[in-house]
């Protein structure tokens, strides 16, 4: 996949998740994942930004549990630590709920390892993360990713590739983005004008963009549930260069 056609995708799905995000105000937030036994799990490969967008999503975050009480659940309930870009993810599977159900393959996490490390070296550093507010679609509160693309880009396809050629299919992410928070429960718009406030009065404060170094990315495997929210687990985490 080019940039062009990288950028083009992301940007149609981001503009989509805003105007359906402006249409929940006349009707309802609706959960995308309601509280349920079921568990999700797989493998990842994440790009942790700088400590600045953390704490901006974190504060954020916390912005938005104020405002909708229990009916949100954060993607960082492990703290501002575990704010993320994904890149990569392999073998996403649904669970019955229990701590036993995904038993973690160390095999499999040492072939993404070594292929992520075979990728870094071949990327240019360092690699910026860009991000311009904070949108949402009627189930989902997200950081808008923006800016060039084209360092992300060939981190992923190479690491990608490096696995393929390792005997492992990976799924790339479609886009730059941050996931904020996930509502779930329906809440009617009457419920939710505190949440609707906040949004605007993000969009007011940030019309410029934030473009950073990313500070690492790690490889390990991750858990969600709508009781305990998103949980990384980490096996390998790779420090990046942060000038060229």
């Amino acid at each position: 996949m080019t940039s062009e056609t990288f950028l083009e995708k992301e940007s149609r799905i981001l503009s989509d998740i805003a105007t359906r995000g402006l249409s929940s105000r006349d009707k309802c937030l609706v959960t995308a994942t309601p509280r349920s036994p079921k568990v999700q799990a797989g493998y990842f490969a994440l790009l942790r930004p700088s400590a600045d967008v953390r704490c901006c999503v974190e504060y954020f975050s916390q912005g938005v549990r104020d405002a909708l009480g229990d009916r949100v659940i954060s993607y960082h309930n492990q703290g501002f630590g575990t704010v993320h870009t994904t890149v990569a993810t392999q073998g996403i599977r649904e669970f019955d709920d229990s701590n036993d159900a995904f038993n973690p393959d160390n095999g499999l996490l040492d072939v993404m390892a070594d292929s992520l490390s075979a990728s870094i070296s071949k990327v240019r550093s360092p690699l910026i993360l860009g991000y311009s507010g904070f949108i949402n679609d009627p189930s989902t509160v997200l950081l808008r990713p923006t800016g060039d693309a084209e360092t992300y880009l060939s981190l992923q396809r190479t690491f990608i590739e490096e696995a393929e050629s390792r005997g492992l299919s990976l799924k790339p992410s479609w886009g730059r983005h941050t996931t904020v928070s996930r509502f779930t429960e329906d809440i009617p718009a009457s419920e939710a004008q505190g949440f609707f406030g906040l949004m605007d009065s993000s969009a007011s404060r940030q019309r410029s963009s934030l473009s950073t170094p990313a500070e690492d990315i790690s490889v390990g495997h991750f858990r969600w549930s709508s009781d305990d929210g998103f949980l990384i687990f980490p096996y390998r985490t790779f420090v990046l260069p942060q000038a060229a």
